[in-house]
């Protein structure tokens, strides 16, 4: 996937073609002003008052208790992105709006769309970074309760999606004993322990993680059988007799030789047979041209965890070093872009 303004008519295709049209300055101005007008327009209830069949603008701006004007602009703004249909006048929802957006849709990811601003905090850094070279490992900063909820809720959101496709998909066997290694959220967990009803999930992360993770699988109904064990997954054991370690979204916060460590150390912790499960951004390795996924693991762990997204072939050659049989790779169609790769420990 690429983000790229793209032409509408015969005289906009023309103009892109014969490069006259200056997109960087496009992707640039429109990818700024998206969350600044989506986020309040979530925050100020909009969407949910199209939802309750609320369509003229000065019933929405009632609704929100927003300016009449304020509001007449904001919807112009979401319909011209595609948030909103509009017809004489009024403002009805997209279809993927009414889907991913609102909050009472069974798909909501609205979590994620609000983790925009948790985004912009953890990116502050990145032009010294660049300059100097100095990078602060986010997961090794002090942050609020409040930063920690913002940020599991919105990969949370994402994970409730991706982890039902992945636990229905894998072929695992019947496992009892799940460790979920960097797993927060907890909501990965869930979808194995849904998947699966004898198993019982392990998360182990960050104290302050942990925390939020268990309000999240609480409210999930799951308490029972996802358990959190506070740790640091680089010193704390893991254990011993796990039938499936899931890394999702794990190795791009590690720097290299810690990276190739947590491969070791899931094969120690596994059972005879068991299944270790990668889960991450999709880099071929390549040296020609990045997609956007590839480009944006490279820059954004870089400054906010002195890593990066490691190429496929390097996970390949780490889980090989560790005695891991040949990985599966598996494609998902819930988050394009990402990697999953299954290996098995030796019976």
């Amino acid at each position: 996937m690429k983000l790229d303004a793209v032409p509408e008519g015969l005289v906009e295709t023309v103009a892109s073609l014969l490069g006259v049209v200056p997109s960087p300055v496009i992707r640039l101005l429109w990818s700024t002003v998206l969350p600044r007008m989506v986020v309040p327009a979530m925050r100020l209830g909009v969407f949910e008052a199209i939802a309750q069949d609320k369509h003229d603008p000065e019933d929405i701006a009632r609704a929100c208790d927003c300016h009449p004007e304020g509001m007449a602009m904001l919807l112009a703004g979401l319909n011209g992105f595609g948030f909103l249909k509009r017809r004489g006048g009024r403002y009805f929802l997209a279809r993927d709006t009414a889907r991913w957006i609102v909050a009472s849709s069974p798909s909501s990811v609205r979590a994620a769309m609000e983790f925009s601003p948790v985004l912009d905090e953890m990116m502050a850094g990145m032009e010294d970074a660049i300059r100097t070279g100095q990078r602060k490992n986010m997961h090794e900063t002090p942050h609020s309760p409040q930063f920690w909820k913002g940020y599991l809720e919105g990969l949370g959101a994402v994970a409730r999606i991706t982890g039902r496709e992945i636990a229905a998909r894998l072929r695992v066997g019947s496992p009892k004993r799940i460790l979920d290694v960097g797993g927060g959220h907890g909501c990965y967990s869930v979808a194995f322990c849904t998947r699966f009803p004898d198993a019982t999930a392990e998360v182990l992360d960050l104290p302050p993680a942990a925390e939020a993770g268990r309000a999240i699988v609480s409210r999930l109904g799951f308490s029972d059988r996802v358990g959190f064990r506070e740790g640091d997954l680089r010193t704390t054991p893991w254990g011993d007799g796990h039938d499936v370690i899931l890394l999702f979204n794990v190795m791009h916060n590690l720097p290299e030789a810690l990276a190739q460590e947590a491969v070791h150390r899931a094969y120690s912790a596994l059972a005879p047979g068991g299944s270790l499960v990668i889960l991450d951004g999709d880099h071929a390795g390549k040296s020609g041209d990045l997609n956007a996924a590839e480009g944006f693991g490279e820059l954004f762990f870089y400054a906010i965890s002195s890593s990066k997204t490691w190429p496929e072939p390097t996970l390949r050659a780490w889980l090989k070093a560790a005695h891991f049989k040949e990985a599966r790779k598996l494609r998902l169609f819930t988050f394009p872009n990402m990697l999953l790769l299954h290996a098995r420990k030796g019976a």
